[in-house]
């Protein structure tokens, strides 16, 4: 890799030194800055200004991040290392862990794109909803809506939601529905589904489509209405995750979840 940019919020206090340590370093090793077309993305920050940095760049090249958040389930370094970023980007061949996003399309053809999850979430009240695989039904729902995660998203929401960590490395996806409804008139008979990659998910709401609200990895898109949602796996777009350190994603699971 011969060129690197910056991604962060470098008004923060701590995060603009380290950012200043690394650019000084990389470039001193040979390589310059490019921030519009890098082989490499250093993001400085926590998970969610990787997931921002992904959304900005259209969730293709290669990522690192120097943790300066809470968790850094995706960091491969804390923010007190910028030497050691310095040291193995100019001399360890990285382990590229490729992802690809999932797809959250609207009726009228809109598409939007999440490395994590997509939430269709009714925060007042419950709706009722048809799901489909592959156009044939699958079942109908009441309750406050569903999160639709990739393999990478599923330690995130959906596994708050008691969904499976997802170790399948075979680019399926899975949903989870929320608070769905069981009592003797309306009764879900599960919670959690995985499918294949090649598999479309779709859902069709009766109600009016002001009761719930959409977000891509956090991020609510404002303006999206209708009744009838796609989620599907990108067949265009894939990224990295960087590792220097031969981190899988088995090492990093256990890492933030394990004792």
């Amino acid at each position: 890799m011969d060129s690197f940019a910056l991604d962060g919020r470098f008004a923060d206090a701590d995060r603009f030194p380290v950012a200043r340590d690394i650019k000084s370093g990389l470039e001193k090793g040979g390589l310059h800055q490019d921030q519009l077309n890098p082989n490499l993305v250093i993001c400085i920050g926590g998970d969610g200004s990787l997931l921002k940095s992904l959304n900005t760049r259209g969730y293709s090249g290669n990522y690192l991040l120097v943790n300066g958040g809470t968790l850094g389930f995706m960091g491969e370094y804390r923010i007190g290392e910028a030497q050691r970023v310095v040291y193995d980007v100019l001399n360890s061949t990285p382990l590229l862990e490729t992802h690809v996003p999932l797809v959250f399309q609207t009726g009228r053809g809109h598409r939007f794109y999440a490395a994590n999850d997509v939430s269709l979430i009714a925060p007042i009240r419950a709706i009722n909803f048809d799901i489909l695989i592959n156009d044939e039904r699958l079942s109908s729902v009441q309750g406050s809506g569903l999160v639709v995660a990739t393999e990478l998203g599923s330690t995130a929401f959906q596994l708050s939601l008691g969904g499976p960590v997802m170790l399948t490395r075979d680019d399926s996806f899975v949903f989870s529905l929320v608070a769905a409804l069981k009592n003797r008139v309306t009764h879900t008979c599960f919670d959690h589904a995985v499918l294949p990659k090649e598999d479309v998910l779709k859902i069709k709401i009766e109600q009016n489509s002001r009761l719930y609200k959409v977000a891509t990895d956090g991020i609510e898109i404002h303006g999206i209405d209708g009744h009838e949602f796609s989620f599907y796996v990108s067949k265009a777009k894939r990224f990295n995750l960087v590792s220097y350190h031969q981190r899988s994603a088995v090492r990093r699971i256990a890492a933030a979840f394990g004792k």
